[in-house]
């Protein structure tokens, strides 16, 4: 004998319920009697379609309209957005075209050593080296 008891055996079939036989009337009459298919009201079919293609249509409408407002919105809110891009784009072309300005008659009035060397002493700038006036003729 082992120091591990076994786990007793399980029986793993299930028991079958007997099912009763089915007795048929005499004469071989089914139960319940067929008999003709009841008829159906045309009417009420006719009515019943009419309703259903109606709530469809009204779900399909209420769902366009629902797109169609929120794509109106949406497209509003890009528009402007697209509006507001633009506004500030041109108001940035047009101060860079200002300082551009100023920038270019600043360095126009700069044309010659003599301006640039009242420049510099008006701004107490002193050069290493000293800017001659006269040109040295060069040797061929």
């Amino acid at each position: 004998m082992s120091a591990i008891s076994l786990p007793t055996p399980v029986d793993l079939e299930v028991p079958i319920r007997p099912r009763p036989v089915a007795v048929g009337l005499p004469g071989n009459v089914l139960f319940p009697p067929v008999g003709a298919p009841p008829r159906s009201r045309v009417r009420a079919r006719a009515t019943n379609l009419f309703a259903a293609v109606l709530l469809n249509v009204m779900i399909f409408t209420t769902a366009g309209v629902a797109t169609y407002v929120t794509s109106g919105f949406a497209g509003n809110v890009s528009l402007e957005a697209a509006n507001r891009d633009a506004i500030r784009s041109t108001d940035r072309a047009t101060s860079a075209h200002l300082a551009e300005g100023g920038l270019r008659r600043a360095v126009d009035v700069l044309n010659s050593d003599e301006t640039v060397a009242r420049w510099a002493t008006f701004n107490h700038f002193v050069p290493p080296y000293k800017l001659s006036v006269a040109a040295k003729p060069s040797k061929k």
